[in-house]
């Protein structure tokens, strides 16, 4: 008998058997996951087969439903904070109590790897994204300000497109890099804006140098390590957010009304205008987020989107960008081999306005229209404009004139870890980042500000970044009975190429209309025989590479002693050829006071000691080389001097800390000291050093700085539910201090400054260039406010001040030098954050409160507008502060303009709602909010905001490429042009699906 086989029931058949039996090898489990002591679910708590990776996730109720194989016996329970719970699979609904774990189980984020919190030696500080600030968030930095004692995040700029000044323990370098290197899941030198802020899992800050030495020369501001959010394996998790806010500038400069300045003196244009109000806006911006996670078997993956559209409240200013990001994770080899990729690609289109348009709103005739369309010919496009020196309509500045860009930016990496044997793993990572910038700037021929004495000004600017990472490392972990060991050693390869180009032109005809777009349609008009300012090229391509081979040893005895060595050595072009390696070690030590002495009433009573040795980079490529420019004749000349002898910047810091917990692990703190000394200072010697060198000036190492401080991080659970009507209440609170003290600022060879001292920071026109604001001084804190004591006015209305050489008071045109004193600081001597937390059932509500203290504030505005000379009110408005006085009859820099400048600010208010949802729900979790930032501010200063100004021009974001730098020996100056503060109110909603 023949059989007839018909191929495809064959395989149909087949493929029902095997799905079949997939099926039936299978089971569902489902359950709740709570918190034992309150009974309240546990949103997001992993579960997971034991020894798999097979698991999901609970959802808003603490609800979970996982297919489980039918030879799996034990679910493994987890979530943070909570001691981690393995449970037998004794029938299909399994509901786990977890109880509080120990914060010693923590998993710490440490430089190439982590460790546990009790095995940390080290000063490193973790924030988990449930202790993030809320609200209207545009930057990742948002997250962590106020959050980590000794991190000082300032940024007195409501300005959608700028930047923060970010400063770990005060003054750690004179020069470039003074942020911290930002490290993203193992890949250094991230952009931040290459992260979403709802992309983020948890911050680590490394803040000393023991635990920040392996990151070597680019460790010396600290490092800040960011872990990415991941999916995880198991039901597929859908999450959408939406946030809309509003932003209103929160304050401005106090100034004469229309009726008050036409009552001193001033012109009458016939006019009541409100030019803040009329350049300003109430801004909204809004953000979206979808996240798409999960995983199967060894498969896991997360795919997100983001956009965000942020209005500034500077008309014509802020941005929109798009952001996507993928992570992917597959196991193999019997799980001894993972294999991830990391992307991630934004597109950000912004306007960056012009900050002078707040100078101009303040100083400009309050009776001046906004339009003339009377004048002869309607000169300046029909806008009111007097032609006199530095005053411009702000409207018209505005409206004339225009300043925007792109940027793209492309993040790639993989990354391969091989277990070799058991507790030895080798592991390689390669990421490769790039960046595309285009930014230009046209000014209307009819425009009085920089337009009409060119005949329309147009530029452009391009850069291009190629970076290149690639780092290999061998780890090593074994418990050898009482004595764990953990080591890693690994080798980092890194190259950074940058080309940039810029090209100027004027003389556009009678059109507008080309913009930037077509440069060179320009007439190039000459000014004055063959230079033309107004016709400009530049372009410019660097490249820079750095290598180094790293180890590190961790041993743990017992729990109870614990101790940390590290080693790097690193090389790099961007140093002479005698001193391109440094090296740089780190050592600390730990003991388990609670477990040593046996004090039962702490669960941790750690205290450990660190000291480590870091560097830092120049502020660019070459500057151990000889410059060169060509001449009008052809000929090449040296501009700048080279210096073989270039080196590393040196930061070598000792700390020594406490680390408690007690009352059942309600309460958790650390008490810190740190002492750092910075040495080899990179720093210009130019026209000061004159003679010593075949040209002006080179780059080179002199000068020493130190900075000490104490630090204290207290967390508090003051209720929990089950001790008052289930209220929830936990309270942070962390202060540091800070003193950065100038030791040196020359060598035998170079003097920087006669007498050790170097005028810095100059106020500026009109008449003031010549006066500086700022005293370098060694032996002094750094930012020493540096000016003549105001004494009043004599009876012409001129500034009076007392000597401080011999107590006489005299003009200001008879003061020198030595008539000068210093009055404080710019850098505050403490900082702290208060953050308190409750919820109760569906309910949730928290606050930040975040201030400094101890700094003070030289306020530019009242220098140059809060007198009455009377030539000047006749045409341009005054600020009237609490200090005005009517017979300050001019302009002079004296300590009448200094001001404290401690303040407390609610930073944050959020209050949110979780909805209780049906079971049919198409929904997992619904959670709606408002929020609230910047809320109100306790201070005494006079100015638009007492935030604290770490560097003169840092975070400047005018023109769309930050300096984050600036001048971090001139901090405290609240310059005339500074973007305006905002408030902000949002609304927003949580989905999960």
């Amino acid at each position: 008998m023949k059989i007839k086989v018909n191929l495809k029931s064959l395989m149909l058949m087949t493929l029902f058997t095997a799905l079949s039996s997939f099926a039936f090898s299978q089971r569902t489990i489902t359950g709740i996951v709570k918190d034992s002591e309150n009974s309240e679910p546990l949103v997001g708590a992993s579960v997971i087969v034991t020894g798999t990776t097979k698991g999901t996730l609970t959802d808003i109720d603490g609800k979970y439903e996982l297919q489980v194989p039918n030879e799996a016996t034990t679910l493994t329970v987890s979530f943070t904070g909570y001691a981690s719970l393995t449970v037998p699979i004794t029938g299909n609904v399994i509901d786990v109590d977890l109880k509080g774990g120990s914060v010693l189980d923590a998993v710490v984020v440490v430089g190439y790897g982590s460790l546990k919190s009790k095995e940390v030696t080290s000063s490193i500080t973790s924030v988990k994204k449930e202790d993030f600030n809320k609200g209207n968030i545009q930057d990742p930095v948002q997250l962590l300000q106020g959050k980590v004692a000794g991190l000082s995040i300032s940024r007195p700029s409501g300005n959608p497109n700028g930047g923060y000044e970010i400063r770990l323990r005060g003054v750690s370098t004179i020069g470039a890099n003074v942020q911290p290197l930002v490290v993203v899941d193992g890949v250094p030198g991230v952009d931040l804006k290459l992260v979403d802020p709802n992309d983020i899992e948890s911050f680590d800050v490394l803040k000393d140098g023991s635990a920040a030495a392996i990151y070597g020369a680019q460790a010396s501001s600290g490092v800040i390590l960011i872990t990415t959010k991941k999916g995880a394996a198991g039901k597929v998790s859908t999450e959408y957010s939406a946030q809309l806010s509003s932003d209103a500038i929160s304050n401005t400069p106090s100034i004469l009304s229309a009726s008050d300045y036409k009552a001193l003196g001033g012109t009458d244009q016939k006019g009541n205008t409100d030019w803040y109000k009329e350049i300003s806006r109430n801004a909204l911006s809004q953000i979206h987020n979808l996240s798409l996670s999960g995983g199967v078997n060894k498969t896991t993956y997360r795919i997100s989107f983001n956009y965000r559209n942020a209005q500034g409240v500077l008309q014509n200013d802020g941005f929109s960008q798009l952001n996507g990001r993928f992570s992917l994770s597959q196991k193999a080899l019997n799980d001894k081999l993972t294999f991830s990729i990391d992307g991630s690609a934004t597109n950000r289109d912004a306007r960056y306005g012009f900050n002078e348009a707040f100078r101009y709103a303040t100083t400009h005739n309050p009776t001046a229209p906004i339009l003339d369309n009377t004048a002869a010919g309607v000169p300046y496009g029909g806008y009111f404009q007097i032609s006199q020196f530095d005053d411009f309509n702000p409207v018209a500045l505005q409206k004339q004139s225009d300043n925007r860009g792109k940027t793209k930016n492309l993040f790639l990496s993989g990354k391969a870890d091989l277990e070799l044997a058991k507790g030895l793993k080798l592991g390689g990572l390669y990421s490769i980042k790039r960046q595309a910038f285009l930014q230009g700037e046209s000014y209307s021929r009819l425009g009085y500000f920089r337009g009409t004495n060119a005949n329309g000004l147009a530029s452009r600017f391009t850069q291009d970044i190629d970076e290149d990472y690639f780092n290999t490392t061998l780890r090593y972990t074994k418990d050898f009975n009482k004595l764990g060991f953990n080591a890693v050693v690994g080798y980092d390869y890194n190259e950074r190429t940058r080309d940039e180009f810029y090209a100027q032109n004027a003389g556009f005809g009678n059109t507008d209309v080309l913009g930037t777009n077509n440069l060179e349609s320009g007439r190039r008009i000459l000014t004055s025989g063959d230079v033309n300012p107004n016709l400009q090229v530049a372009s410019e391509k660097a490249n820079r590479k750095v290598v180094a081979f790293f180890g590190r040893a961790v041993l743990n005895y017992d729990d109870t002693y614990f101790g940390s060595l590290t080693l790097r050595r690193e090389g790099s072009t961007m140093f002479g050829p005698d001193n391109k390696w440094g090296l740089f070690p780190a050592v600390s030590a730990g003991v388990a006071l609670n477990k040593a002495l046996g004090l039962s009433s702490f669960e941790q009573l750690k205290l450990r000691v660190g000291y480590g040795v870091t560097g830092a980079l120049p502020g660019s490529e070459y500057l151990s080389q000889t410059t060169y420019s060509i001449g009008n004749n052809g000929s090449v000349n040296a501009v700048r001097n080279g210096n073989p002898n270039l080196k590393w910047e040196q930061k070598a810091e000792l700390s020594a800390a406490i680390d408690f917990t007690t009352l059942n692990s309600r309460l958790n703190g650390t008490v810190e000291y740190y002492n750092r000394n910075i040495s080899d200072m990179i720093y210009f010697f130019g026209n000061t050093a004159a003679g010593l060198f075949d040209v002006n000036g080179l780059w080179a190492n002199a000068g020493t700085l130190s900075s000490k401080g104490f630090e204290l991080a207290l967390g508090y659970q003051i209720l929990k539910a089950q001790d008052k009507g289930g209220l929830n209440w936990k309270a942070d609170f962390n202060v540091g201090t800070n003193e950065s003290v100038i030791k040196t600022i020359s060598t035998d060879a170079l003097r920087l400054a006669e007498s050790g001292r170097l005028k810095t920071a100059r106020v500026g026109a009109p008449g003031l260039n010549d006066d500086y604001m700022i005293l370098v001084q060694e032996g002094k804190p750094v930012g020493q406010i540096w000016t003549l004591e105001f004494a009043g006015v004599n009876s012409k209305g001129e500034v009076q001040v007392k000597s401080a050489k011999d107590g006489k008071i005299i003009g200001t045109a008879a003061a020198s030098d030595d008539d000068r004193k210093v009055f404080g600081t710019g850098l505050p001597k403490a900082t702290l954050g208060l953050t308190n937390s409750f919820s109760m059932g569906n309910l949730d509500f928290s606050f930040f409160l975040r201030g400094a203290f101890g700094h003070y504030i030289i306020n530019e505005n009242r220098i140059f507008y809060e007198n009455a000379e009377p030539g000047s009110i006749k045409n341009y408005n005054r600020v009237k502060t609490k200090y005005w006085r009517a017979d300050v009859k001019e302009a002079k820099w004296t300590s009448l303009y200094i001001e404290k400048g401690d303040f407390v600010k609610l930073d944050n208010f959020t209050l949110g709602y979780n909805f209780s949802l049906p079971a049919n729900s198409a929904f997992s979790k619904v959670r709606a909010y408002v929020s609230g930032n910047n809320l109100f501010t306790i201070t005494g200063y006079t100015g638009v905001d007492p935030e604290v100004r770490y560097s003169d021009g840092g975070a400047s974001d005018n023109g769309g490429r930050p300096n984050l730098n600036g001048d971090p020996l001139a901090p405290g100056i609240d310059r005339r042009s500074n973007y305006y503060t905002v408030r902000s109110l949002s609304v927003g909603v949580n989905l999960g699906f």
